[in-house]
């Protein structure tokens, strides 16, 4: 019987998760920013300044990079809101292309592009043709805002306004989506013969940029040179097809025209910022990977600052008159109302944010989800923190899961149901040969995937590590449990990007704590796994022995 099932004879007492689901939205915040950045001046005063953020503010960085649930859109939205309301003084103002539109944008187009005799152009001509388009689209964006900054004033920004009114461009809403409404519109009428659509598209961008557009252009920067330069930030795209040249000439070409656009700021009055899921990073093997270095920004949350995000939104919870929170009064509360450390199943003192944080990612959305469980089942029934402690980072285990292979979708519809084959009911620790078994277990179901190549998804997932370390809880003085010292291993897993992470034939291989309740890992009772921590952590430990 593994430890989960014990704990669970033991306890004898599950919450029903469907239940913790419906209400536990209602506490700590759901998370994803796109639901909860609705109220800017609220998600502004939970807002935590990481480093990554105070770099990406920076006018020379265009490339925000993180996987999803890492905080890319609050990024982007909490910039946004301190230039809106002159915080922020190295914009004038800022416009956002969201996440959902941009994402719809994109998808839709690389679909168009599919069914037209561009489909058949090399990679680099791919690029080019799409550079003019976004381009279009991000001065489009910077138009509608120097609209909105004088739709109450005559005699400024006439082309701009005459420009945007002929063409039905006042709303975003409509200005994304408005090439492919033509070029749908244009295919339909001719019976949708595919090398028409390349005329449509064709067309189109003639009809868009014409001299009109050209002399709304030359005032837009006109405007911006003596009134302050305008930021237009791209949220993330997520729906991608990483052995698609299309799409990924798509995203490239919208890098390339960012970088463009931003470092022409002297003409165009523009900067340029987007955000991309880390995920797709290696796969953009046609940009500049030297010219990316020095204009992309990771997302890294370190423990401090993870600890620091939940206190805020904990004492906003319980205070709930609190409009702004001090930082310095929310963490007092927090580590208040919370132990500093538990004991484990495993007799270790263990640091509580960092047994919590082992179940996750580093992501402030799985912590988050996890600070939700435990308050929901406080509030359900008393019991010994660190019972409830075990429940919480297992209650919502399967929907974490889900959505770590949520960007896999487009490289295996069953990545998920793959790696839940491969290891469920397997041990936590395995060599090579074992590991090779396990992916066996899904041949089945992987398609036209080889084995290298299941396991690559593996690693990139960040649920499959590598072994590093091991420490005895106290070189000195360790504690016995069946005679033998508990242990810690240390474990790297891939938090960020694909390829990091290289085994030969003596590696020993990991599974991440986050799946053990749900895949039924068999633990070695007397080891710990802890996912080895960012290099900035490094001289964080967060065990003792009693």
């Amino acid at each position: 019987m593994d430890f989960w099932s014990k704990y669970e004879k033991k306890t004898n007492t599950l919450p029903m998760v469907t239940e913790m689901q419906e209400t536990v939205l209602q506490r700590l915040g759901y998370g994803a920013a796109e639901s909860e950045w609705h109220d800017p001046k609220k998600m502004h005063s939970q807002f935590i300044e990481i480093n990554s953020y105070k770099a990406f503010a920076d006018p020379s960085i265009v490339l925000l990079v993180g996987r999803i649930g890492t905080g890319k859109t609050a990024i982007v939205n909490n910039l946004k809101y301190l230039i809106d309301n002159g915080y922020e003084m190295r914009y004038k103002s800022a416009t956002t292309v969201t996440g959902d539109k941009c994402q719809k944008y994109f998808f839709d187009f690389s679909s168009t592009i599919r069914g037209s005799e561009y489909k058949d152009l090399i990679y680099a001509e791919l690029e080019s043709c799409f550079m003019s388009k976004w381009e279009w689209l991000v001065n489009v964006v910077a138009m509608q805002e120097i609209y909105k900054r004088h739709s109450d004033s005559s005699g400024k920004c006439e082309k701009i306004k005459k420009y945007l009114r002929e063409n039905n461009l006042i709303k975003f809403s409509m200005s994304a989506n408005y090439i492919l409404d033509t070029i749908s519109s244009a295919a339909e009428n001719i019976n949708g013969v595919a090398a028409t659509v390349t005329v449509a598209l064709s067309k189109t961008m003639r009809k868009l940029t014409s001299v009109e557009y050209s002399e709304a252009l030359e005032e837009l920067q006109k405007l911006l040179k003596t009134e302050g330069s305008c930021l237009v930030l791209i949220d993330s795209i997520r729906n991608y097809h990483v052995e698609d040249k299309i799409s990924l000439a798509i995203i490239s070409a919208l890098y390339n025209v960012a970088v463009m656009i931003s470092d022409d700021i002297q003409n165009t009055g523009i900067h340029v910022k987007m955000a991309l899921p880390s995920e797709i990073m290696p796969h953009l093997t046609n940009v500049n990977t030297e010219k990316m270095i020095n204009r992309t920004v990771y997302i890294r949350w370190n423990q401090r600052n993870l600890t620091e995000l939940i206190a805020v939104r904990l004492y906003m919870h319980k205070h709930h008159d609190i409009v702004d929170c001090n930082l310095c009064e929310a963490m007092e509360y927090f580590q208040s109302y919370y132990t500093p450390t538990c004991k484990t199943a495993f007799g270790i003192t263990f640091n509580t944010m960092a047994y919590c944080l082992m179940h996750t990612q580093k992501k402030p959305r799985q912590l988050i989800s996890i600070f939700n469980s435990w308050l929901f089942l406080e509030e359900k029934r008393s019991g010994n923190k660190m019972d409830l402690i075990y429940e919480a980072t297992k209650l919502n285990q399967e929907l974490q899961l889900k959505g770590v292979f949520q960007i896999y979708a487009n490289v295996h519809i069953r990545a998920f149901d793959m790696f839940k084959r491969a290891f469920n009911n397997s041990k936590y620790c395995f060599n090579e040969n074992e590991l090779d078994v396990m992916i066996k277990q899904c041949a089945g179901i992987r398609g036209d995937m080889d084995a290298y190549d299941v396991k690559k998804l593996f690693f990139a997932s960040g649920l499959l590590g590598m072994e590093r370390n091991l420490h005895p809880v106290d070189e000195n003085d360790p504690k016995f449990k069946n005679d033998r010292p508990i242990r810690i291993k240390e474990a790297v897993f891939e938090y960020q990007i694909k390829d990091t992470l290289t085994p030969n034939n003596r590696t020993r291989f990991a599974l991440h704590p986050m799946v053990y309740a749900h895949m039924n890992i068999e633990i070695d009772e007397n080891t710990l796994v802890y996912p080895k921590p960012n290099e900035d952590e490094d001289e964080f430990v967060p065990w003792s022995a009693e």
